[in-house]
């Protein structure tokens, strides 16, 4: 508003800033991140979007979700190694030797 004091508008701004940011994330992103099925015979339908702002949001979620991908691989790596060397130890310090530069 015009009358508002630098302060008003900042905190305005960071509440419209907070709004954008859960559309995209809650709504935006994840209806059209969605594969559309192919109905009748026909080809599925493609979305393509672009806008300010929206880069930034894809790039977060897919660092996410490979993130969570890591994480998960991570742990089967360390069943996988600690159930073929059968000592902790061995399996802590045999990842801790592949990930530490050398």
């Amino acid at each position: 508003s015009p009358g508002a004091s630098p302060a008003q508008r900042a905190a305005q701004w960071a509440e419209r800033e907070a709004e954008w940011e859960a559309f995209v994330r809650g709504t935006f992103l994840p209806l059209f991140s969605r594969t559309f099925p192919r109905s009748q015979g026909q080809g599925g339908m493609r979305v393509y979007f672009d806008g300010e702002g929206l880069e930034s949001f894809q790039i977060s979620d897919a660092l996410e979700q490979d993130a969570l991908a890591a994480i998960g691989c991570l742990v089967v790596l360390a069943f996988a190694l600690g159930s073929h060397t059968k000592r902790l130890a061995l399996t802590i310090g045999g990842m801790a030797l592949a990930v530490l530069p050398l």
